[in-house]
């Protein structure tokens, strides 16, 4: 004959159920110490790339404290261009070092959104670096067209007779770098802004040299006539 033991249903249910508890919390416990884990290395990789986007940042506001004390000077210079291209009917010479051309990086960016970091960063931190680079790019796109007219601006020196046409020409030319001037100098200062917003501060070593150019002379075209910025 079979021997056959009652089920105790109402003390297996318990153990069975204590047994599951068991193991809900201890899967809980291990998945809140790996997001612990995870957490703790993210912390770790954003504030890496903050120091190389900060670095970055400081550069790109040297650039445009730069470009904001060379405003005026560059307004000066072309209006005198304009003025000899007026009066002259020989081509004017230029000076190669009327543009200021930067390198407004934003490589740093670039490479924290590749590796993911930028979306583990707080919202507000995350929308101030997206303004401040996305400015940077705005930047150097205007800086570059800036720099590519005044290159091809050069080519006038093989003329030693300005025609009505090339006359034409570099007027129109000079009404765009005019522009481009104002333009960049409103995203410099829109810049400024966002990165003291952001409490990054000017290297002493930029500083120092911002101090030094703010001295110099503005040069004009003609080299005849030297005005303080």
């Amino acid at each position: 004959m079979f021997d056959i033991h009652r089920i105790k249903p109402v003390h297996g249910w318990r153990e069975f159920f204590g047994e599951i508890g068991i193991i809900v919390i201890g899967v809980f416990i291990a998945l809140s110490a790996e997001q612990m884990v995870e957490l703790a290395q993210w912390k770790e990789q954003i504030e890496a790339a903050r120091i190389s986007l900060d670095d970055q940042i400081s550069d790109n506001l040297f650039a445009a404290k730069e470009r904001l004390q060379f405003t005026a000077c560059s307004e000066r210079q072309l209006n005198r261009l304009s003025e000899i291209v007026d009066k002259s009917w020989e081509a004017p010479k230029l000076r190669p070092t009327m543009v200021l051309l930067r390198d407004w990086a934003s490589t740093a960016w670039a490479a924290a959104v590749a590796s993911g970091v930028v979306a583990h960063m707080p919202e507000p931190l995350r929308k101030n670096y997206a303004a401040i680079f996305g400015t940077a790019e705005i930047i150097r796109s205007l800086n570059q067209q800036e720099f590519f007219l005044w290159s091809d601006l050069q080519t006038l020196h093989r003329q030693t007779v300005l025609t009505d046409v090339s006359r034409d020409r570099l007027q129109s030319d000079i009404a765009r770098l005019s522009a481009l001037n104002n333009l960049i100098a409103i995203a410099s200062r829109q810049m400024v802004n966002l990165i003291d917003a952001a409490h990054i501060a000017s290297k002493v070593s930029d500083l120092k040299m911002l101090n030094g150019e703010a001295h110099q002379k503005c040069l004009l075209p003609d080299d005849e006539h030297i005005i303080g910025r």
